[in-house]
């Protein structure tokens, strides 16, 4: 060991007190280094002609915390975190600048170019994240290993992991705890965890004995079909003794989500006398009593409140506990646009729920959950690329003060290729100022090993932003593809479907023809391959735009086939049926 320290031309110095994240972060970066350069490096020989020298920011520093410092010192780099995980986004941030780029989860989508340093080049970086608290929302049935998740979210700068899973594998972080906690802690990665999981601790085989325990629809009658009835004693006790134990045994989480059933509508009760309670103070006041269980035992625990679906208006009647925390998601919204997009009429109704509750909960208290990664609501298409949306989201959420952003990442297979804004977001998050254009074409190049690709991914932006727009939709919807038409205008409707022809016929189209070209001329059997997969996300994208274009045309057609009688519509509709089932 002595000798090859002895020849390395490179070192990578640590403080005396380098914990357990620097010292990773010394080995991330001398791997790396290595791959680049070809040249050995060592660590901890402060004798070596160029050093890396990895420490603190000064104590009077105005970074924030995670950022870093880079700088050239004579022959060596001086990289300085404010914190110890600043020190391992400096590093890796370092080696961007050397070109190493991490496109997506895994080994294999990582590239690393071979290059040498040039130690008289001008270095003075000085970045802080825009977003204090940045997170990877992962989804367990991500059919890939969630140590490459976990690698790829500290490379991206992403700082937390929220394991969002519920049933039935309710026990899936208890299981994998021994595994994952080192992984997380070797990268000072902060965890959150839970999921859809509220109704679990009220066992439906109680309902024979306690139907008085459940729910009561609006008909009047006791079901056991989703959650409970929260205003009964002995079954809120229940659920709230229970789910406290569960989360008792991960005291190592900073914070906690147990959300309600996942329905739309219809998913709490309907008690007499008790009128005044939406959905969202029945839900508020089941929080409010487990976060006090649970802080009997974790005294700093915190619960969310999740603002979802028919609980996205603030509550009336209940106020939020201590460490209780506000926690939103806008699945319904139209993606085509930012939030706060004026030209979008739906969206409008979300700023308008957000900015009520937020004064009840507390800005500072809030935590936003993105769905710009979620293949179940793109229907596994390819996911639109959303660079101007994201950064635009990302100015509103800061501008309100919202300190905490995620991305919620789920398939329910394996990726066919790169979800490009799971390379995007963590950018936007730690600079919304920032053209997210410009990484987006650099993935197309790079990647698939053609410029032309840049093209290719302008059109597919354009194209799949006209199959998802649907801001002039006045009424929540539960998924882009699926919109409740026998409540929408006719001009609403017309609207849409004019919009994803406009799409399938036009940038898409010239996206398919683009992605051809790349593959007929591709250079290596490499990016040939990369090629052949991003073709069958798009081939299975214009299927399903295609199928829902024909479902929208129908049903408009339909609704003047029945209002008029005119032949041409009823023709029209029932033509947009056969095509919808052969699509």
């Amino acid at each position: 060991m002595i000798g090859v320290l002895a020849i390395a031309a490179i070192a990578i110095v640590t403080p005396p007190h380098a914990g357990e994240v620097q010292r990773f972060a010394a080995r991330e970066l001398a791997s790396y280094v290595e791959r680049v350069t070809g040249e050995k490096v060592a660590v901890g020989d402060v004798k070596a002609p160029h050093r890396f020298l990895l420490g603190d920011v000064p104590a009077a520093s105005s970074i924030k915390e995670d950022g870093f410092l880079i700088r050239r010192q004579g022959p060596d780099i001086v990289i300085q975190g404010q914190g110890p995980r600043g020190v391992l986004y400096g590093c890796y941030a370092y080696l961007e600048r050397l070109g190493v780029r991490w496109f997506f989860p895994g080994k294999q989508y990582e590239f690393v170019p071979r290059k040498a340093i040039d130690w008289s080049a001008r270095l003075d970086i000085a970045e802080s994240p825009a977003i204090r608290e940045r997170i990877l929302d992962y989804w367990p049935n991500n059919y890939m290993p969630f140590e490459d998740w976990i690698d790829f979210a500290a490379k991206t700068r992403l700082n937390r992991i929220c394991f969002a899973y519920g049933w039935p594998v309710r026990d899936w972080y208890t299981t994998q705890r021994e595994f994952l906690l080192p992984e997380l802690r070797k990268r000072g990665l902060m965890i959150e965890g839970g999921g859809h999981l509220l109704s679990t601790f009220l066992p439906r085989s109680l309902f024979k004995e306690h139907p008085d325990w459940f729910r009561r629809n609006p008909q009047g009658a006791r079901t056991p079909d989703f959650n409970f009835n929260p205003f009964h004693p002995e079954a809120l006790d229940r659920v709230a003794t229970d789910a406290a134990a569960y989360f008792a045994r991960m005291p190592e989480m900073s914070l906690f989500h147990l959300w309600p059933d996942d329905v739309y509508g219809g998913g709490w009760t309907s008690e007499p006398g008790k009128e005044s309670y939406t959905p969202s103070d029945q839900s508020l006041l089941v929080a409010n009593q487990i976060v006090g269980r649970l802080r009997q035992k974790l005294p700093d625990a915190r619960l969310v409140f999740l603002a979802y679906h028919d609980t996205l208006e603030p509550p009336r009647v209940e106020k939020p506990a201590p460490g209780i925390m506000f926690f939103s998601a806008p699945r319904e919204r139209c993606y085509a646009h930012s939030l706060d997009d004026p030209a979008c009429g739906l969206n409008r109704h979300f700023t308008q729920a957000l900015e009520k509750a937020l004064p009840l909960f507390g800005s500072a208290n809030a935590q936003v959950f993105e769905y710009y990664v979620d293949e179940v609501l793109f229907q596994n298409m390819s996911v639109p690329p959303l660079p101007e949306v994201m950064t635009a989201d990302t100015r509103y959420y800061r501008k309100l003060g919202i300190p905490r952003l995620g991305v919620l990442a789920v398939s329910t297979t394996d990726f066919v290729t790169p979800a490009v804004n799971m390379f995007l977001f963590p950018q936007a998050l730690w600079n919304p100022d920032r053209d997210l254009n410009r990484p987006l074409d650099e993935y197309a190049s790079v990647w698939f090993g053609d410029p032309g690709m840049a093209q290719y991914f302008r059109e597919l932006k354009s194209g799949l932003a006209s199959v998802i727009r649907m801001c002039q939709f006045t009424r929540m919807v539960y998924n882009w593809y699926s919109p409740e038409a026998s409540r929408e205008s006719g001009a609403a409707l017309e609207f849409r479907a004019d919009n994803m022809e406009q799409g399938i016929n036009g940038p898409l189209r010239r996206a398919e023809i683009l992605l051809d070209a790349a593959i007929r001329r591709a250079g290596s059997r490499t990016f040939k391959q990369r090629l052949e997969r991003e073709r069958d996300s798009l081939g299975y994208t214009l299927i399903q735009s295609k199928l829902y274009y024909h479902v929208q045309r129908g049903e408009r057609a339909l609704r003047i086939c029945r209002d008029s009688q005119d032949p041409r519509a009823c023709l029209a509709s029932a033509r947009g049926s056969v095509l919808a089932k052969y699509y």
